[in-house]
């Protein structure tokens, strides 16, 4: 077994995580993980290839939401086990700003608002967008 301590002043923001192989924990057994934070107060990041089993339109029809069929059929995915019913959308930073838009990176942005499900709903959102419910948060130092 391998195992590596990050210098404090590593900053993964924006970086990719993927879990060893040999991991077993069932929230990151074979995840992918997109860190949107991180920092000396911790961590934030979404779980990119977990899908749900469940699609855009479930969440749009229990907001009575009109929408395009394509736009119902976007996956959800299970972002983290930390607050599961709370929704993010990851996707390209666009001119339009959102209430509660992050820009993660050049060219990332995250949002957890709703009118960005709003803008969705109308065909007026993001281009693949992935729409993503939970996160997976670390403390301090616990990241690294």
């Amino acid at each position: 077994m391998i195992t590596t301590t990050l210098d404090a002043s590593v900053n993964l923001r924006s970086q990719f995580l993927i879990a060893m192989p040999g991991l077993q924990d069932s929230f990151f057994a074979q995840a992918l993980v997109y860190v949107c934070q991180h920092g000396p107060e911790g961590a934030m990041g979404l779980i990119a290839n977990r899908p749900m089993g469940m699609q855009l339109g479930q969440v749009l029809d229990q907001f009575k939401l009109q929408y395009p069929a394509a736009i119902g059929k976007l996956p959800l995915l299970f972002g983290g086990p930390v607050q599961t019913a709370r929704g993010f959308v990851l996707h390209r930073t666009e001119e339009r700003r959102w209430d509660s838009t992050l820009e993660i990176d050049s060219g990332i942005s995250l949002t957890a608002s709703m009118d960005i499900i709003n803008d969705l709903a109308d065909d007026r959102g993001p281009p693949t967008p992935l729409v993503i419910l939970g996160y997976a948060g670390w403390g301090a130092g616990q990241l690294e």
